[in-house]
């Protein structure tokens, strides 16, 4: 619990008597310990990323991926690239690239490792497309997995138009749960330019 506490002690010796500090050893000594609510970045997907399973789907049938794949795999690449510029011209460090199958409507989704929500955790990312994006038109979806049953947190659909979409979802509906997080990309009809990103993913308290 929250709050600062101080508890005030001495020693016993060998002949059971108390001693403390001080000269006379008369005085007591004390620990204090401050408990205050942790933040900062409590999970970094993309640290985790090569740890997730990714499969993508589409077209009757599904494929499990090898993490950093080629970005032209027609079933579907998830990798990290760093050093890269985005849509809207800024550059970014190590980024979470997604490209879903090569089929109309095909999508990809990485399951990540299990993760124990707790109070004041927020999921934060920027989500959009590489440079000279073209065409790129996908859905982004977050999902928690417990026990294998499945269930849709937040989606948000982002074209190519030179802006990257920030987000923040609220995960106080799950707390207290250990989880498997899944990021899903979804191509909008045709996987054509679907190469979309995941910038600074992570879970903030």
């Amino acid at each position: 619990t929250t709050g600062t506490y101080q508890g005030y002690w001495r020693l016993r010796d060998k002949a059971g008597l108390k001693f403390g500090t001080g000269e006379s050893g008369e005085k007591d000594f004390w620990v204090k310990i401050t408990v205050g609510k942790p933040s900062g970045i409590a999970y970094d997907f993309i640290a985790q990323a090569s740890k997730a399973a990714w499969v993508s789907s589409g077209g009757n049938g599904q494929t499990t991926l090898n993490f950093g794949g080629a970005d032209g795999d027609p079933n579907g690449v998830a990798k990290l690239k760093q050093d890269i510029k985005l849509e809207n011209r800024s550059e970014a460090g190590v980024t979470l690239i997604t490209h879903p199958k090569h089929v109309d409507h095909g999508s990809i989704y990485g399951t990540f490792p299990e993760y124990a929500v707790q109070n004041g955790d927020h999921f934060r990312s920027k989500l959009g497309f590489l440079d000279d994006c073209g065409e790129g038109d996908v859905l982004f979806q977050l999902w928690y997995q417990v026990d294998q049953v499945q269930n849709k947190l937040a989606e948000w659909s982002d074209s190519c138009d030179g802006n990257l979409v920030f987000v923040d979802t609220d995960l106080s509906n799950i707390v207290g749960e250990k989880v498997q997080f899944m990021l899903v990309v979804s191509a909008n009809g045709s996987p054509l330019d679907d190469l979309a990103i995941w910038g600074s993913t992570r879970i903030e308290r």
